[in-house]
């Protein structure tokens, strides 16, 4: 191996090169390396860089949608739960749908409630699995274990009350609003929500006669377990609860057909005779709304001319 020497002065220094013959192969293994090193690097980061944008971009479309739908069921779950164990249970009422069912055989037999949900709901998942959007059937999953889950925790609340009008009122109340918040979270708690739905899809039947009809059976079935005052007073709650949960639903769904049309009307330009929100009869059954100053007086120029 060959050594060469060199010297050089620079200043009041003098510096030392050494030079030794290194073999090629030495040069290329190392230059292998560090090229397959930069090219895993470039890769990793480039994965790195795609996988931060789509989270970016999953979080900007639809985290926020997801994070209130599912606040939404949660915590309508929960308020359910306790209109269920603290105003439903002590005054043997009982609530639609599968819980219904499930608080009539805990009221029977003493069968846990949040276990009878989930049996229940078993096969109605499985069946609702095939004809149902995926995304409804998870939602509806999360509300289904919520709801068993805050009723066991709520096991033995109780919100006393000596008047019976008092309990059916605010239990049909709490209950309302706490379905209704599920329900404006695009989701459920399984049960009849679900079979009516695949009923609704495969046979075309109508959703709001199929849970009247199951409610209805929870009626019955309450006058020939308990006895027909308690039978009225569930109807009662269920009535209270409806339209609560209604009132939930339907009161977004106003104002944005209120904004929907102002937002119409200052594209067009025009006057407008009557603004009908979603679910409206016909133009048949319409009736027509009284003129305003401004359509009055445009008709009288119009005539005019």
């Amino acid at each position: 191996m060959e050594y060469m020497l060199k010297f050089i002065r620079t200043g009041y220094s003098v510096r030392m090169f050494c030079y030794v013959e290194i073999p090629r192969e030495f040069y290329e293994e190392r230059l292998n390396k560090e090229t397959h090193e930069r090219k895993r690097i470039e890769q990793s980061s480039s994965i790195l860089d795609t996988c931060l944008r789509t989270m970016d971009k999953l979080l900007a479309m639809k985290y926020g949608i997801i994070i209130r739908r599912l606040m939404l069921t949660v915590i309508g779950a929960f308020i359910a739960s306790v209109s269920i164990n603290a105003l439903y249970l002590p005054r043997n009422i009982l609530s639609g749908g599968i819980a219904g069912i499930a608080i009539l055989l805990n009221l029977s037999f003493g069968m846990n409630i949040s276990l009878v949900i989930l049996v229940l709901n078993i096969p109605i998942f499985i069946i609702g699995y095939r004809f149902i959007s995926k995304e409804f059937m998870l939602y509806s999953l999360v509300g289904m274990g919520a709801l068993s889950f805050f009723i066991q925790m709520t096991t033995g609340l109780n919100f006393h009350s000596e008047n019976m009008l008092t309990t059916i009122l605010l239990g049909g109340v709490i209950n309302g609003f706490g379905f209704g918040m599920i329900l404006r979270g695009n989701s459920s708690t399984g049960g009849n929500d679900i079979i009516s739905k695949v009923l609704n899809r495969k046979y075309s039947y109508s959703i709001a006669s199929f849970n009247f009809g199951f409610n209805i059976l929870i009626i019955g079935l309450s006058v020939a377990v308990f006895n027909l005052d308690i039978a009225v007073e569930t109807l009662t709650a269920m009535y209270v609860s409806a339209i609560t949960a209604n009132f939930i639903l339907e009161g977004t769904n106003y104002k944005r057909t209120v904004s929907s049309s102002q937002a119409g009307k200052a594209r067009s330009h025009r006057p407008s005779t009557s603004v009908f929100p979603e679910g409206a009869p016909s133009s048949r059954e319409r009736a027509p709304i009284p003129e305003t100053a401004g359509t009055s007086c445009m008709r009288s120029s119009a005539s005019t001319r």
